[in-house]
Formats: C-alpha cells, structure tokens, sequence
C-alpha cells in the first residue's frame, strides 16, 4: 500500500517539476498486488504473487506536454528524473489545448482512499492457506460421479485477491486517493460426451471477501459444458435475439466507444455528430452513476482528478454527454466531462414499461421465440461506422423456453440500427460487475446460421 513516505516522495517530484521549469505537473502513484492460487483437477498447480509500482510524472510547459514513468521512486533517483523529463518536454512541439483541469472542476477532500466504499481491510489478513481453502471449496473434480452420456475430464479453478492503491497531485491544489480490493474465483470445466469435448466456464469477483458465494463456481461451469451437448442446426432470417447477462457488455462496449471524446475529435465515432440527438429507442436509458459508494465502479475523481457525478449518458434514446477530458475539451469546443463510465447503468426495462424486476425468463417469454446469445466467439464492430459482426453461440429459444443449443453463428448489422431495436433490460446483474448490465432483448436483428 502507498505509504506517508510515498506521498512525501511524490509531493518532492511535483515540487522539483515546478522547480525545474515546469508550468504545471501531475504526479500519479499507483501500487497493487495480486495473489492467485490455481488448482488443476483437485491439486495445487499454481501459487503465485504478484506486485506493481508505476509513478507517471506528466508535465506541462509553454504548450508542451510529456508523460514519463518510473518503477523507481527513491529520493536520490528524483533529481535526475525529473531534470531529464522536463529537459526532454521543452523539445517538444507546442499545442495550447493541454493543460490541467481547472480546480473548479476537480474533487475536494477524497484523500483518505476509503471514501468511495471499495477497500475491504480482509485482504491485509488474508492467509495463504485460507486462499487455497476457498479455492478447494470450488472443486467438483472426483466429487461428481459421471453418467452414462458425460464424463469430466479435466477443472481448473482459480482463487484470486488483489489490492489497488492509486494516488494522484497536481500543481494546480489536486490531491486525492483511491483504494479497492477485489476477491475472484473462475473455474473452466471440460468433459467428454458423445465422443466431443466440451468446456465451460465462469467466475465471479466482488468487492469485499464476505460478499464472495462459495461452492458454486465450478457446479455452474460444468452446468455450461453440459447445456452444450447435442447442438442443432438452426435457420437464419431476422429474428429476436435475448444477450445472456454473461456477455451483454459485449453489445454496449462499442456505444460507450463511440462517446469517447478522442474518438469524436478524431472523427472515428459513429456518434461524434448525435450529441442531443435522439438516435436510439426511446426506452433505453444509460446512467453513469460513480457516486453509489460500496458498489463495484464506484469513483469520486478520474485520471486528471476531474469530479465525477450520477449522470444521464443516453436518456431515452438522447445522447446527453459525450466523456471528454481537458485537452479533448479544448479541441473540441465543448464542455469538460470525465474521461469515461464509471459504474453503467441500463434502466431496466420490459413489455412497454420500466420494471422492478425482470428476468432471463421474463425476456424470453416477451420475445416468444428467437435465439439466446451465451457467448460470443470472435467479430468486431467498426467504429467509425457502427457496423457489426460477431460470431455468436447459444441456444434457439420458442414459446419463451429455452431449447437446444446453437454453435458458429453470426449476427450483423449496425449499432445504432440494432439499439433502436431494443426491447429490454433485465435487473439480473452480475454481482461484482462495475457496468450493470443485465440480460438484453432485441427484435428482428439479422442472424445467419
């Protein structure tokens, strides 16, 4: 963890910066470790431990900018780091857009590292034989008897904590701390049936370690491989396809793309001309919402130390704010914002009305029949563009139930043809994810078996 000597040190570097000719700097520790344990098919494969320090001294001059790292942070090593970043800055080409936040848009008072609820004080006590305890407690390898159609071939499951410390200060009266711990477990089962091999997997990772469910990982990875005996043929057309809550991020990661300032100011957006426009259907609300303290994502500054707030992304079918840091700002004439989403929320949404509770079956059962997307195994969408294609694998779905599964199919089309084509957002969020997404409906999208 970053230690009162740490900022004492990194203070020092920011006051040489100034000192050495500086119009303006930004000092950014940042510390982490990670101890996973690995068990291969009921023993211990793999124990290791894992541990980073990186110091980013960005500096600002007449129009200049560099950015320059160290692993090294010792007093005595300072002076020459800093003489030479700010000797090798004023070579530079000048551009009168960079520039620091101003302190009116910056986050007061968040020093502690604590304050946004994500640092669980556990995994300072964390033993490692209690790590390989947990993982053990996920094994089914020998527990579970083979049938006559299956049998396992091989587990692997994987225990992992990690600790991230980060800390930022700047010329301008910025300062401020961010801690998160985060416990994982993953587990990828293969079996033989019919001749195939078959693999499934999942995992899950949360914030603090009371919050991990236990004993689940593997029975549900095997779950999986079983569910993808016996695939089918299937006819392709426009159909409704249903994004388990597994892999939904999938389909949103390309509009949260397009919303990045540096894309737009590059031209390389699909949205960068739809700012207050409406674009989508008007049910689909995306909400960044930093500021719900203990959930997964939460966060009271960006990477420049720029103040985040809850706030409408996309607003039924609006898009309301583009995520632009300052330099973008000044390129692109607009207001400042964050440099991107924090803790993504989709309102959920069913049936023509916005819902307490809605789940994969509820989805089902409102597209009747279609195709229900488990995992997506390669494409890309371009994003200039927004045009898609992805291949996809999953199960046919008819009068809302769940039938046999599907392999090596594609979906394509365009983003802002198939988010118009929204038809609903489940509350079935993955415990532990920092973008709450849960499952996703679509009408008529193109799907080619």
């Amino acid at each position: 963890m970053i230690s009162e000597n740490d900022i004492r040190i990194s203070r020092l570097c920011l006051d040489m910066a100034i000192a050495e000719g500086a119009g303006a700097a930004r000092v950014s520790l940042t510390k982490g470790s990670a101890d996973p344990v690995t068990m291969r098919n009921g023993e211990i494969d793999k124990l290791r431990h894992s541990a980073d320090r990186s110091t980013l001294l960005q500096i600002y001059m007449g129009g200049r900018y560099g950015t320059f790292s160290t692993n090294r942070l010792a007093e005595e090593d300072l002076a020459g780091f800093v003489k030479e970043s700010v000797e090798i800055t004023s070579m530079l080409s000048p551009d009168e857009c960079y520039g620091l936040p101003s302190p009116e848009r910056t986050a007061k008072g968040f020093t502690e590292g604590s304050e946004a609820g994500l640092y669980d004080p556990a995994c300072e006590n964390l033993q490692a034989e209690e790590k390989m305890e947990i993982a053990k407690g996920e094994l089914i390898f020998g527990a579970v008897a083979p049938e006559d159609d299956w049998k396992l071939i091989s587990e692997e499951v994987e225990y992992g904590d990690s600790v991230s410390d980060s800390y930022i200060i700047d010329s301008n009266g910025f300062e401020g701390r961010h801690k998160e711990t985060s416990f994982g477990v993953f587990s990828e089962v293969t079996i033989e049936s019919d001749g195939k091999i078959l693999s499934g997997y999942w995992w899950r990772n949360v914030p603090r370690l009371e919050e991990l469910e236990r004993g689940v990982t593997s029975r549900k990875a095997l779950s999986r491989a079983l569910d993808a005996r016996g695939p089918v043929p299937v006819a392709g057309g426009r159909l409704n396809i249903v994004i388990d809550n597994s892999c939904a991020s999938r389909l949103v990661s390309p509009l949260m793309a397009a919303l990045d300032g540096g894309a737009v100011w590059q031209k390389s957006s699909f949205l960068g001309d739809d700012l207050g426009k409406k674009v989508f259907s008007e049910n689909l609300t995306f909400e960044d919402r930093p500021h719900d303290f203990g959930k997964p994502g939460a966060r009271l500054f960006d990477s420049e130390g720029v103040a985040t707030r809850n706030r409408a992304i996309i607003e039924n079918g609006v898009v309301r704010e583009f995520f632009i840091n300052t330099f973008q700002s000044a390129k692109l004439g607009l207001e400042g914002t964050v440099e991107g989403p924090s803790r993504l929320c989709i309102r959920p949404f069913a049936d023509g009305e916005t819902k307490k509770d809605i789940s994969l079956q509820d989805i089902l059962e409102l597209l009747g029949d279609g195709m229900l997307i488990t995992g997506f195994n390669g494409g890309n969408c371009n994003p200039t563009t927004g045009d898609f294609s992805y291949g996809v694998e999953g199960y046919a779905f008819k009068d809302g139930c769940k039938g046999k599964p599907f392999r090596e199919a594609v979906i394509t089309g365009n983003m802002k043809g198939l988010w118009s084509k929204f038809a609903a957002a489940g509350t079935d969020i993955r415990p532990g994810a920092a973008w709450n997404i849960g499952t996703l409906g679509f009408r008529d999208i193109d799907f080619s078996a």
